[in-house]
């Protein structure tokens, strides 16, 4: 109890000095700093966690780029942000989140209200100008968070981001796992009910564990339409996926 109510302070520590830097010092900042920033403040937070992030494979630096991954956790957001600052796109109700909707903002984040398709086909224009603009765009297809265990069916609309700029692709699996035994936990995952508040008390409650993203090659789109594209992608992301 008391390691976790030292990781609590610590988060806090850490929330309050993200929200002093985006409300006072990020409009004085570079492209090039912010980036820096944003992964600085994201390393801490994984190790605040006790989120040891490991990288097989190379996720490209040059943009424009549209990334794909599994979802599990609004934890993996942090994870691909310490490795690499990139613009998300995450559901609207992040934005009302307490300081982290002021950092994910800051971050440029592309926020959709999930259950709108006329909201849908606003981010993807804004996809297709960050695109445009030679940015890195991360996307999580499945639509909604898993527990890890399986990979659900890619939904093709933001793919279709890629389509309309020409824009590459590569493909991103994320898993967590018990630094002890090697095998997959389900902890960290954020479905269903959760709540965040109560995801963050039993994130900080684990030992120590690890994070393993793995990167595939990026890819071009060729001349395939968004619905292939989804295929595609979503085999390459379970190809990456740990073998139990």
């Amino acid at each position: 109890m008391i390691t976790r109510l030292i990781k609590v302070l610590s988060l806090l520590y850490l929330l309050i000095d993200g929200l002093i830097e985006v409300t006072w010092h990020w409009s004085h900042l570079t492209p090039l700093q912010a980036q820096e920033r944003v992964m600085n403040w994201a390393q801490r937070a994984c190790r605040v966690l006790g989120a040891r992030v490991e990288v097989e494979g190379d996720m490209s630096h040059v943009g424009p780029l549209l990334v794909v991954s599994n979802h599990i956790s609004w934890l993996d957001i942090l994870v691909f942000l310490s490795i690499r600052p990139v613009r998300f796109v995450s559901k609207s109700e992040v934005k009302d989140w307490p300081v982290v909707g002021r950092y994910a903002s800051a971050c440029r984040t592309l926020f959709v209200a999930r259950s709108s398709k006329k909201d849908a086909l606003r981010v993807v224009h804004q996809m297709v100008d960050a695109l445009n603009a030679g940015d890195i765009v991360a996307i999580f297809p499945e639509g909604t968070t898993t527990q890890g265990q399986e990979v659900l069916p890619f939904h093709a609309n933001l793919i279709q981001a890629s389509v309309a700029t020409n824009a590459p692709l590569q493909a991103a699996s994320i898993s967590y796992e018990s630094i002890q035994t090697g095998q997959m936990i389900t902890e960290p995952s954020y479905i269903g009910e959760d709540t965040l508040v109560g995801s963050v008390w039993v994130i900080l409650g684990l030992k120590p564990f690890r994070v393993r993203v793995k990167w595939s090659d990026v890819q071009a789109r060729g001349e395939r339409d968004r619905r292939a594209l989804a295929q595609d992608l979503h085999q390459a992301v379970v190809e990456l996926r740990p073998k139990t």
